[in-house]
């Protein structure tokens, strides 16, 4: 039997090993949140850091600023109806220089089973869509400003607290808290329709992978995209304005979603913005630039 000596002893080097341990671990974390803000927050669990959401802010602004920089024609109002049709696919042009599609004609790419199964995969995926019913109703939010009216909701309210219902989880408080906190930072600079461009991108690449998959009609998805047009140009102004309404728009989702990859989505997004406007389209690229904002 053990002496009730040793037994004391034994215990109070099992607390000291903890404590030695839950001060490592302490220090660890506050590390990590100093020199790696996102990766601390997923290994927290807990609400973005505010190193992490001025991380969001500062590379919003140098991408607004770096797109803003950037060369395009003058606007002219359209020589006739078809080019508010070709106006309307080109404003998909962001995510369809992500994914390597074409931007000339209104289907993405080839019709064949790869194709097909790449672009079902991203609607069933990212958007949870499977028919074409689902998806002009999504794109029918688009058209009557989502995120604007989601913009304008959170610079109206005078604190977070005043957006949480009842019943809302923790998580959801979060997202509410960032979105908010997101719309005091920049409503004296964006008014709500400015985020008319993130709205239109979407909406214009989600007719045209709806009609590449036969989910709605041809007359259905070239309506919309004319509608998609004609809105757009009446609240954006040029491409440049279209490009950082995008990014605006692109860093509201993030921290609406709690996705902590915001950095590098908008320097992503950035990157395709630029190439649009810049070179030529028949080297699958510069399509915006050739191409010159329609006046109305």
């Amino acid at each position: 039997m053990k002496d009730m000596k040793d037994v004391l002893e034994q215990a109070a080097a099992a607390n000291e090993l903890s404590r030695l341990f839950g001060e490592i671990y302490d220090s660890s974390i506050e590390t990590l949140k100093a020199d790696f803000p996102q990766q601390a927050a997923e290994e927290t669990g807990t609400d973005f850091s505010p190193e992490l959401e001025k991380l969001f802010y500062e590379t919003l602004d140098e991408e607004l600023r770096l797109v803003g920089a950037l060369g395009e024609q003058e606007a002219k109002t359209p020589e006739k109806e078809e080019d508010w049709l070709r106006f309307g696919i080109l404003l998909s042009g962001i995510i369809s220089n992500q994914n390597g599609h074409w931007l000339d004609c209104l289907d993405v790419e080839l019709h064949n089973t790869q194709g097909e199964r790449a672009v079902k995969k991203i609607l069933n995926r990212e958007w949870c869509l499977d028919d074409g019913q689902e998806l002009l109703k999504w794109v029918q939010r688009m058209l009557e400003g989502d995120y604007a009216k989601r913009f304008a909701r959170y610079s109206a309210a005078e604190s977070e607290q005043d957006l949480f219902e009842e019943d809302m989880d923790q998580e959801d408080r979060f997202s509410e808290g960032r979105a908010w906190r997101f719309a005091r930072h920049y409503r004296e600079r964006f008014a709500p329709d400015f985020f008319a461009g993130w709205d239109a991108g979407r909406g214009a690449m989600l007719l045209r992978w709806g009609a590449y998959l036969g989910w709605i009609t041809r007359k259905e998805a070239d309506d919309g995209l004319i509608a998609l047009a004609k809105d757009t140009a009446g609240k954006l102004h040029s491409w440049r304005e279209f490009g950082q309404s995008y990014l605006a728009g692109a860093m509201l989702f993030k921290l609406i979603c709690g996705e902590m990859d915001g950095a590098a989505y908008l320097e992503e997004i950035s990157g395709s913005i630029q190439e649009l406007l810049r070179g030529k389209p028949e080297e699958g690229v510069g399509q915006w630039r050739a191409f010159a904002w329609p006046r109305i």
